[in-house]
């Protein structure tokens, strides 16, 4: 049983339904970083077709990539500063 109200907001996965876990989403999109939305493509389709929504796989996939892509510009200024701070103690 679905329920729509205009928008993918007002669908219900029916009773019983078990959606496919974000869990595989995070994890490819964390390792492999733009292939995690193929995780997120097939998992948001499955859901579909129960009844549920795409929207959670694919706001995991989001997340993820926006973290991974700050925790990877935090560690490369973090090297590059330590980078300069070798030359410049070398000279």
């Amino acid at each position: 049983m679905t329920i729509h109200q205009g928008t993918t907001t007002g669908t219900y996965a029916p009773a019983g339904a078990v959606l496919p876990s974000r869990t595989m989403t995070i994890v490819i999109t964390a390792l492999f970083g733009v292939f995690g939305a193929i995780p997120a493509a097939m998992h948001g389709s499955r859901a579909e077709r129960l009844g549920g929504s795409s929207k959670p796989y694919w706001m995991a996939f989001g997340v993820t990539m926006v973290v991974s892509i700050v925790l990877y510009v935090i560690l490369f200024a973090g090297v590059i500063a330590a980078m300069a701070a070798a030359i410049s103690s070398a000279s």
